[in-house]
């Protein structure tokens, strides 16, 4: 059977589920009690606040956790000591020239 004609039945498959089951009880009529349209709107509703709370809560872990500043490494003097307390001499001696 090929591919195409595989998702054509598929599709003619989910209709008749759906004309059997009155559309999955959406058309259901006034007399049969109320219809799942209400209970459809508050489970979208629900699926989108469970995104925007997963979202934000990985927005945030991703900000305080993965971006944070790395930490400065030690100051280390490449300078040896004499040479360094003849360069601070130096520059003490002429920042104010």
């Amino acid at each position: 059977m090929s591919t195409w004609l595989f998702q054509v039945s598929k599709v003619v498959e989910v209709l008749q589920l759906g004309v059997a089951s009155n559309w999955f009880g959406l058309a259901c009529p006034h007399h049969c009690g109320s219809s799942t349209l209400g209970l459809l709107g508050f489970v979208l509703l629900l699926g989108f606040l469970g995104g925007f709370i997963l979202a934000s809560s990985l927005g945030l872990w991703i900000y305080l956790y993965l971006l944070a500043p790395p930490t400065a490494p030690p100051r280390q003097s490449f300078v040896p000591a004499g040479r360094l307390a003849r360069l601070q001499g130096y520059l003490h001696e002429h920042r104010f020239n």
